[in-house]
């Protein structure tokens, strides 16, 4: 600690040069003292100044600092005041002065202080930052990034401001840049297992999952106790597959946090991707129990229950999905209050597509039921379906997702609609076909080459932004022995890179502009074969025959031990036997080819 001296810091028999020299000697003794952390001798030392020069704008600064860190923030702000009327042309004195004012959440008077500090001095970089934080909680993102650049501009290797940045552009989406901040901050203190903890889960977003893992890995061995960190490893381990690994990283993150709900939740859908469906339930249960019905843990409840086939609970449990920040829901911004499944007596409905486009295609069917009490049924959907849907048995409207709807009078997402329509058993729903192609467009029928044999449409993956894709997508190479089959005609359904995939395949994908054209195609084709994605859903909505290649723990629609579905006639089940094993499934399905074509 600084040592102050009791006695009077001056006598009057000092000139005034020595009396200066004794100030300026006392301010010295008073900043070591704040830097020591000794407020109490800090504030003591600048008392004593002032009362010798009142006039003294530093010592008003050094006792301002001084009560601040002692938590007086109504008296630093006053001598800060002083500072600032005794010398204007200080930024220093703005800036102090930015920093109480936030701290008492007087954030336009802070505002106008810190952009005084930053305009006396440009390369302020503490008032640079802080004034981005203070842009940021009045709402000005622009004002909030243009100051965090001006931090990196003047020293590029700034952790916290390329921290700061990296994790807005990762929030607006812009996740190259992101990445690119990010791994700054990361360089700048590499120590810090929180930035290595946002890298990551960047990383993650951008379907960089090998990557994550790694970054993740190292947040862990940085600070071994960071719940988020291993969440986070838990989570890039599940997306890769990692099933056991992921299970160790989260069960330790909810040993150090047995009443974190996310980290109780996430271990709770590991064990239902092992099939250990009993342990995932009580940890969904207990994650609801910590945060009072906490959304995603009860709607992860409710798949496992429509797994089961308990259609009635299910449904109505997983509404909670609406009120899952990690679940992309239709806009909620709508003048229309939410149908609540009562009789809609010649109201008008709109209806919003949600989730994938096979969920969209499976649950498409409830609109007819709707139409027959609906004074008008409206459906918000994407383009590419529009042509499909118009072929439903009912008198429906569409519109373009953000289009006006026009004239209704309530609103309801499209996988709402069991729930409200009571669909509770299979006897609720027909698996007969309720969509129609239409006739295939000349510039795709030309590509399809006349012959014999089994003409086959397989789709060997879905979009790779779904979160289980890795379960449920393949590499095309398992499903080579399907390909190499005699007497067969395979067409490419696949809908990822057009110059990805097998050699050999009858690829129209040039042409196909829509699910319309893609209904066409299917119905000039004896079977489809395909991973649980829309071209399944299609299929059977369409009553074609479909052979849908399903993970050992599938979707819920599929519901467990079974090889039909009550959703669609037409399609047959094949199931994997054990975690992972491909092998098994293919190996049946070119039995039971080898077998169709016999009988052909």
């Amino acid at each position: 600690m600084a040592e102050v001296d009791d006695q009077d810091t001056a006598t009057p028999d000092l000139s005034p040069q020595q009396i200066m020299e004794v100030v300026q000697s006392a301010l010295a003794t008073g900043a070591a003292a704040i830097e020591q952390g000794n407020l109490d001798g800090a504030e003591q030392v600048f008392r004593s100044v002032l009362e010798i020069d009142p006039g003294n704008a530093e010592a008003c600064n050094g006792l301002a600092v001084a009560l601040s860190g002692k938590g007086d923030l109504t008296g630093a702000e006053r001598f800060l005041k002083r500072a600032v009327e005794l010398n204007g042309e200080n930024g220093q004195y703005h800036r102090n002065l930015g920093f109480v004012y936030a701290s008492r959440n007087r954030l336009k008077r802070a505002g106008r202080a810190l952009s005084e500090a930053v305009r006396l001095d440009p390369d302020d970089i503490e008032a640079h930052y802080r004034l981005a934080w203070v842009q940021r909680a009045r709402g000005d993102t622009t004002g909030f990034v243009q100051h965090l650049q001006s931090v990196i501009a003047i020293d590029t290797e700034h952790a916290l401001a390329n921290n700061d940045l990296g994790c807005y552009m990762a929030q607006t989406g812009d996740l190259e840049q992101a990445q690119t901040f990010l791994q700054r901050g990361v360089a700048a203190d590499p120590a810090n297992a929180s930035f290595l903890t946002n890298l990551a889960n960047t990383q993650l977003i951008a379907g960089k999952g090998t990557e994550a893992r790694q970054t993740f890995d190292e947040a862990v061995s940085k600070q071994p106790d960071f719940i988020e960190a291993l969440k986070g490893l838990a989570t890039a381990e599940r997306l890769l597959g990692n099933l056991n690994e992921a299970l160790v990283a989260a069960e330790k993150a909810q040993a150090l946090a047995s009443d974190d709900a996310t980290a109780v939740n996430l271990a709770g859908t590991i064990y239902k991707e092992l099939g250990r469906y009993d342990d995932a339930l009580s940890h969904f249960d207990k994650a609801c129990d910590l945060a009072d019905g906490f959304a995603p843990a009860r709607s992860n409840a409710a798949m496992i229950k429509l797994l089961r086939g308990d259609w009635e609970n299910g449904f109505h449990d997983y509404e909670a999905r609406r009120f899952d920040p990690n679940v992309v829901s239709p806009r909620t911004d709508l003048a229309h209050p939410q149908w609540d499944g009562s009789d809609l007596d010649g109201r008008a409905i709109l209806v919003l597509s949600e989730q994938g486009f096979g969920d969209t295609i499976q649950f498409c069917r409830f609109l007819a039921q709707l139409a027959k009490t609906a004074r008008r049924v409206v459906v918000e959907t994407q383009p590419s379906m529009r042509e499909l849907l118009a072929t439903l048995d009912a008198e429906v409207d569409f519109v373009d997702v953000g289009e006006d709807p026009g004239d209704v009078d309530v609103v309801a997402p499209m996988m709402s609609l069991p729930h409200f329509l009571g669909i509770a058993k299979e006897a609720d729903v027909s698996g007969g076909a309720y969509l129609h192609p239409g006739e295939l467009r000349p510039e795709i029928a030309a590509l399809i080459p006349q012959g014999d044999g089994l003409k086959i449409g397989i789709n060997w993956r879905g979009s790779p932004a779904h979160k289980e894709d890795w379960k449920r997508s393949v590499d095309p190479g398992v499903l080579a022995p399907i390909l190499e089959l005699d007497g067969v005609r395979i067409f490419n359904l696949d809908v990822g890179d057009e110059a990805d995939g097998p050699e050999g395949l009858i690829d129209v994908r040039g042409q196909i502009k829509d699910f319309a054209d893609t209904a066409a195609i299917m119905a000039d084709l004896d079977l489809i074969v395909s991973v649980d994605t829309a071209s399944v859903h299609l299929a059977g909505a369409l009553g074609r025959p479909c052979w849908a290649l399903l993970p050992y723990v599938p979707d819920w629609r599929w519901m467990l031990e079974r090889d039909d579905t009550p959703w669609y006639d037409s399609v047959t089940l094949y199931r994997q036997p054990a975690l992972k094993d491909w092998e098994a499934v293919v190996s049946k399905v070119c039995a039971d080819i080898e077998a169709l074509r016999g009988g052909v």
